[in-house]
């Protein structure tokens, strides 16, 4: 009688042994935040009467060494409560992949420059990549962090909101 061995025995001792080679990552530079603020929105020929409510999630990592005040930050929102332009219902989603870098100190300044996607929801949806630059002034805490950012995303979209960042 031939007994079978699960493949997941075969491949479990060739992770743990590659692991030993593999250099030591730590979670010293991880931050992760909430934020929600309010959204401006241009659209051509159409006048905006309400700008829509977002709230979003920032995840982000500070490079080690001489690098230490930049990051990469990841920044996800979503429309909570949405706007309203010409009658329709108007709400944004936006994703997108910034560097930041901030200064020192317990008020600090930060700015960051990156790509985003911003898609528009409702009676408008469209969708639009494209540059996204934006500056913050912040206080820090240990290891939490208050931002009030203002952020661009091409031209047509503005994105004023409050971050809680707190920092692993």
């Amino acid at each position: 009688m031939k007994i079978a061995m699960p493949r997941y025995f075969l491949v479990l001792p060739l992770i743990l042994i590659a692991s030993t080679f593999l250099p030591k990552v730590s979670h010293a530079g991880l931050y992760l935040g909430v934020r929600a603020g309010v959204t401006d929105v241009s659209i051509d020929n159409i006048e905006v009467d309400e700008s829509p409510a977002n709230a979003g999630l920032i995840l982000g990592y500070k490079l080690p060494f001489i690098f230490s005040r930049i990051s990469v930050e990841a920044d996800l929102t979503r429309s909570v409560d949405d706007g309203e332009a010409d009658g329709s219902d108007l709400g944004v989603d936006s994703n997108g992949v910034f560097l930041a870098y901030r200064t020192s100190g317990f008020f600090y300044l930060k700015g960051r420059v990156g790509l985003m996607r911003a898609g528009l929801t409702g009676d408008f949806a469209e969708s639009e990549n494209g540059e996204a630059y934006g500056v913050a002034l912040g206080l820090r805490f240990a290891s939490l962090a208050a931002e009030l950012d203002h952020t661009v995303i091409d031209d047509d979209v503005g994105y004023t909101s409050v971050a809680l960042i707190f920092n692993f």
